[in-house]
């Protein structure tokens, strides 16, 4: 995983996480363009290494209807499609949300956490296969099966 960096970027570069819009829908952005043109700042999104926005699409729309040539990013490396989604989630979790924005993000959750169940599934299975081939390799050394090394161990 790569070290967190910052630099500023052309908006036009960065493209929406395909999940944001499912989830949160197009919302109105005026009042936010507001603050950020009488501020003149706004927090560094945080995109992927190839300009993919995981969080911030609320702040980019903004600058984007402002016309803004740079905004600063947070560049970060996910592991996977799932790790996105999560981050996404999680980058959201502070603001404000309708009902129908938090029954979205619920049936999110529970695709993040089906991917981790099968993730866990997966390792446990490897484990005990590596467990089966262990008994097996000792009953070859002793002229046993592994199902009688384990009987004669229990």
């Amino acid at each position: 995983m790569m070290k967190p960096t910052f630099d500023l970027v052309s908006p036009q570069i960065l493209a929406p996480h395909p999940r944001n819009m499912c989830i949160y829908g197009d919302e109105d952005v005026k009042s936010l363009a507001e603050q950020i043109s009488n501020s003149g700042w706004v927090r560094p999104l945080v995109i992927t290494p190839n300009g993919t926005i995981i969080s911030g699409h609320r702040r980019w729309k903004a600058v984007c209807q402002l016309g803004w040539e740079a905004v600063p990013v947070e560049y970060r490396e996910f592991t996977g499609e799932t790790a996105q989604l999560e981050a996404l989630l999680l980058e959201n979790a502070a603001r404000e949300k309708t009902v129908e924005q938090k029954v979205r993000e619920g049936f999110a959750w529970e695709e993040i956490e089906k991917q981790k169940a099968k993730e866990r599934q997966r390792q446990a299975a490897s484990k005990t296969n590596e467990n089966k081939k262990t008994k097996e390799k000792q009953g070859k050394e002793t002229g046993e099966t592994g199902e009688t090394l384990v009987q004669n161990f229990a």
